[in-house]
C-alpha cells in the first residue's frame, strides 16, 4: 500500500500531512474551506555561534575519576554535575503559515491523500480538486487548485514567530520575513524570558510565495484574493541567513528575498516541474521495495490504525508504515539540506519537545539506520556532513574541557555545531562519547556501500573520534576503562542514593569497541595503530549481573527497571559485537532485554523500533509482533507520525520500525546473512528487492514462510541454513550454506 487516505480534513498539525524536499518542509491540513500550510526550512534555528566550553571540567575530571574509583558515586555526581556542564542547545523554529480560504462551492464529496509512490498530496473537496508536492529539483514547494466552474479564494501568510512582517509586492507576491531570536530555551526550562532578541544576532529568515490564475488577481491589505478562477497555482520557497555552524549568520532580509525570487523566476511550468519531481523521487524511492501479502483493497488510514489497536495489525498497514517511512526520509534529508532531527523537518511551534533539534545519544543515529539498507543513497549525505561538521568545535571541546586530542560531541547538538554538555542530571547532560557513536554510524553506512564520496571525511571522523577515546580512557584495575561513564538517561541507586556517575557503562564499552576496529580496518596513523592495539588489548571487558548484562561496570539495582533506552545493548544492535557465539554475553544481552521489556510501559515509538531491532537480532518473533502491536496502540499518531508521550512528534520511531522490519526480515553480522529470522505469520508471503545487507544486495520471495526464490547480489559471506529456505534456493547457493 503506497497511498494514505482520509475522509476528513485534518483536524490539527497531528493529522495534517507533510510534504518536503529536503529544506522547506509542508505540513497541509486539506481543509475543506481553509487549507492551511505550515512551513519549515531546515535551516531557520534561534542562536548564532557561541563559545560554550568549560575550562572548569579540565580541572575536574580527575577529581570526579578519583571518588567514582574510590567508589563515592554520590560524591562523583555532584562534583561532575557541579564541574563538567554547559549551557543548553538551541532551537528548531517554524517559518510561517499559508492559509488558502476557499469561497466557492466547497460541499460535496471529500478525500485527501497523500501518494507516497509520487510524493504528491491530494484533496478533492466538493468541486474543487488540489494538488501539492515539494520538489528537490527546483527547489520550491508546488500548490494547485482547479475547478469546472469558478471559485473565489483568499491567500494569506503569518507566522508564530515574534518578529516578523508580512508584505504584498508590487508583483502580487506574498512575502513574509523576520528575524529568530538570539537565544531560545528548551520547553523543559521554566522561564519568564524564553526567547531573547536583545543583541539582534539571530538570522534572518525569508518566505516568498508566487502566484498564478487564470482569474483576477487583487492585492487586500496583506492579502491576496482571487476572483473567478478555475486554475489557481502558487509556488512557495523559503530562505535563511544561516551561512555556516561557526559563520554569523546574516541579518539582510533583502538578500534573501533576492535568492528567493530568483528560484522563483526559474519556474517554467507546472506540469514541467511536477515531472521533474515525480522523476527525482522515484529514481530514490523505487530502488528498494517491499511487498507483504495485503489486503489490496488498501483502505482508509484511520480504519487501519482503529484495527492495530484493538490487536489487529494488518500487513498492509505494516507496509503502508515502512514506505512511509522512506518517503519520509527522502523528503527530509537530500543533498543540499541538513541532517533530519528530531522532527524531521516538521515541527509546529517555537517551544518544540526537547528544541525539535539533534538528540544523539540515539535518536539521531536511528534516523539513519535504514537508509543504507533501503538504497538511499541520496539522503545519506547530509548525516556525513553534519558528523564531519562537528570535528572543528568538537576539537575544540575535547581540548579545553578534557585536555585531550582528536574530537568528542555530547548528546544535544544543534546547527551550530554544539558539542558541550548541557545542564540537568549526569544521565542527560554529560555524554562525550556520542561523538564516538556518529562516527560509528557514518563508518558503518561507508563500508556497507554508501559515502564513497565521503571517504576522506569518514577517514578523518575515524581518526579523531579515536584519537579523542584514547586520551579519554583511563587504567583502573589493570584495565582501560571510561571514567566518568553514564548510560544514557537512566540513574541507578547506591547507598539509597540516585546517581548516574561511574565507569565503564556497557553502552560506552560498545561504542569504544567497534570504534577501535574501525580504526584497525582503515587507520593510517602507525603510531596511533599501536596505541589503539595495546589498548583495546586491555579494554575492560563487559559484564553479568543479576538482571543479565551489567550496564555500568557492577551491577547496581536501577532507578526505572522498564526504561526506554537500550543503550547497554549498543554492543548488539547497532554494533553487532555481542553475537551468538559469546553464548555467556548473548544469553546475559538477551536477559537484560527481556528485563527491560516486561517492566516496559511499551508507549515511546522510537523505543519500540529499538526493540524490534533487538527482537529480531535475538530471532524473538513473538517480542517483534508484541511491540509492532504497542506501536501501533500507543506510539501513532493518526497520520502515522511516531508519537512520544504525552503528544509530542519525534521522527525517530518512524525510521526505526523501516529498520526494524528490514532486520525482521534480513538479519546480518560476521559474514553471516539469515533471511526470515523473525518472521510474524502474518507476514507469510512476501517480496522485498534491493535490500542491502552488508556488502551484499538481497531480492527474495517468501511463500508460506519459505524463501521461495533469492538472488544476492555482491558479497562474499554465507547464508545461514535456518530452515526457511526451499529446495531450490539451497541448490543454488550449496557452496555458501552454513548450518
Amino acid at each position: 500500500m503506497e497511498i494514505l487516505r482520509y475522509k476528513k480534513q485534518a483536524k490539527n498539525w497531528f493529522s495534517a500531512l507533510p510534504i518536503g524536499n529536503g529544506k522547506t518542509g509542508v505540513m497541509l491540513t486539506g481543509g475543506r474551506r481553509v487549507e492551511k500550510m505550515y512551513v519549515n526550512d531546515g535551516t531557520l534555528w534561534s542562536g548564532y555561534p557561541n563559545e560554550q566550553v568549560n575550562p572548569m571540567a579540565r580541572a575536574a575530571l580527575g577529581e570526579v575519576r578519583r571518588l567514582v574509583f574510590e567508589g563515592k558515586n554520590y560524591e562523583a555526581d555532584k562534583l561532575a554535575r557541579q564541574t563538567l556542564g554547559g549551557e543548553y542547545s538551541e532551537i528548531y523554529l517554524p517559518v510561517g503559515e499559508v492559509d488558502i480560504a476557499y469561497k466557492g462551492k466547497v460541499c460535496g464529496g471529500y478525500l485527501r491523500s497523500l501518494d507516497i509512490s509520487r510524493a504528491v498530496h491530494r484533496t478533492d473537496s466538493g468541486k474543487i480538486h488540489r494538488e501539492a508536492f515539494a520538489t528537490h529539483v527546483d527547489n520550491v514547494v508546488a500548490y494547485r487548485a482547479t475547478a469546472e466552474v469558478p471559485f473565489d479564494a483568499v491567500i494569506s501568510a503569518k507566522s508564530i514567530q515574534y518578529r516578523y512582517t508580512v508584505e504584498i509586492g508590487d508583483n502580487g507576491r506574498i512575502y513574509l520575513s523576520g528575524f529568530a531570536p538570539d537565544k531560545a530555551l528548551p520547553h523543559y526550562v521554566s522561564s519568564h524570558k524564553r526567547y531573547d532578541y536583545e543583541d539582534e544576532k539571530g538570522m534572518a529568515f525569508c518566505m516568498v510565495v508566487s502566484i498564478e490564475t487564470n482569474g483576477k488577481i487583487m492585492p487586500h491589505g496583506g492579502e491576496i484574493r482571487v476572483q473567478g478562477a478555475t486554475d489557481v497555482k502558487l509556488y512557495l520557497t523559503t530562505e535563511t541567513g544561516f551561512e555556516g555552524a561557526t559563520v554569523m549568520p546574516s541579518r539582510d532580509v533583502e538578500k534573501l528575498k533576492s535568492i528567493c525570487e530568483l528560484r522563483l523566476n526559474a519556474i517554467d511550468d507546472y506540469d514541467a516541474l511536477l515531472s521533474r519531481h515525480i522523476a527525482d523521487y522515484r529514481t530514490i524511492y523505487t530502488r528498494q521495495s517491499l511487498k507483504l501479502c495485503v489486503d489490496e483493497s488498501e483502505g482508509y488510514v484511520v480504519d487501519l490504525l482503529r484495527r492495530a489497536k484493538r490487536g489487529k495489525v494488518s500487513p498492509t498497514l505494516v507496509s503502508l508504515y515502512y514506505n512511509y517511512g522512506k518517503y519520509l526520509t527522502i523528503a527530509c534529508s537530500r543533498e543540499g539540506g541538513k541532517a533530519s532531527g528530531l522532527q524531521g523537518l516538521w515541527s509546529y511551534n517555537m517551544n518544540p519537545p526537547w528544541c525539535a533539534g539533534y538528540t544523539v545519544n540515539i535518536n539521531t543515529e536511528m534516523n539513519y539506520w535504514h537508509a543504507g539498507e533501503c538504497a538511499l543513497e541520496e539522503c545519506l549525505p547530509p548525516f556525513a556532513e553534519f558528523v564531519y561538521g562537528l570535528l572543528e568545535t568538537g576539537a575544540h571541546t575535547a581540548e579545553v574541557n578534557f585536555g585531550m586530542r582528536g574530537f568528542c560531541c555530547n548528546h544535544n547538538v544543534d546547527i551550530w555545531a554544539k558539542t558541550t554538555p548541557t545542564v540537568n542530571q549526569m544521565c542527560y547532560m554529560y555524554s562525550p562519547l556520542c561523538g564516538v557513536w556518529l562516527t560509528n554510524e557514518l563508518y558503518n553506512h561507508y563500508v556497507e556501500g554508501g559515502l564513497k564520496e565521503y571517504t576522506e571525511q569518514v577517514y578523518t571522523c575515524v581518526e579523531e573520534a579515536t584519537r579523542f577515546v584514547c586520551d579519554y580512557l583511563v587504567e583502573h584495575d589493570g584495565y582501560y576503562t571510561i571514567c566518568p561513564s553514564v548510560s544514557p538517561e537512566l540513574n541507578f541507586y547506591t547507598e539509597s542514593r540516585e546517581v548516574a556517575t561511574d565507569y565503564g557503562s556497557a553502552f560506552e564499552l560498545g561504542l569504544v569497541r567497534y570504534l577501535l576496529d574501525a580504526y584497525l580496518a582503515i587507520g593510517r596513523d602507525d603510531e596511533l595503530r599501536r596505541e589503539v592495539e595495546m589498548k583495546k588489548s586491555k579494554l575492560q571487558p563487559f559484564s553479568v549481573g543479576e538482571t543479565g548484562l551489567n550496564e555500568w561496570h557492577t551491577y547496581f539495582p536501577v532507578a526505572d527497571k522498564g526504561h526506554r533506552h537500550f543503550s547497554p545493548l549498543y554492543a548488539v544492535y547497532p554494533a553487532r559485537i555481542i553475537c551468538e557465539d559469546d553464548s555467556e554475553l548473548w544469553t546475559a544481552a538477551k536477559q537484560l532485554f527481556d528485563y527491560r521489556l516486561n517492566h516496559s510501559r511499551g508507549n515511546i515509538g522510537w523505543s519500540g523500533a529499538w526493540a524490534m531491532c533487538l527482537s529480531a537480532v535475538f530471532r524473538d518473533v513473538d517480542r517483534a509482533q508484541e511491540v509492532i502491536k504497542n506501536m501501533f496502540k500507543k506510539a501513532t499518531f493518526d497520520n502515522l507520525f511516531d508519537k512520544h508521550p504525552p503528544r509530542y512528534f519525534q521522527i525517530d520511531g518512524n525510521f526505526g520500525f523501516v529498520a526494524g522490519v528490514n532486520e525482521m526480515l534480513v538479519t546480518h553480522g560476521h559474514g553471516t546473512i539469515e533471511l526470515l529470522p523473525a518472521l510474524p505469520q502474518s507476514w507469510e508471503s512476501g517480496e522485498i528487492k534491493g535490500l542491502r545487507a552488508g556488502d551484499c544486495i538481497v531480492n527474495m520471495t517468501w511463500q508460506k514462510g519459505v524463501v521461495t526464490s533469492l538472488d544476492i547480489i555482491g558479497g562474499k559471506g554465507m547464508i545461514k541454513d535456518n530452515g526457511r529456505l526451499s529446495s531450490e534456493v539451497k541448490n543454488k547457493y550449496s557452496e555458501i550454506l552454513k548450518n
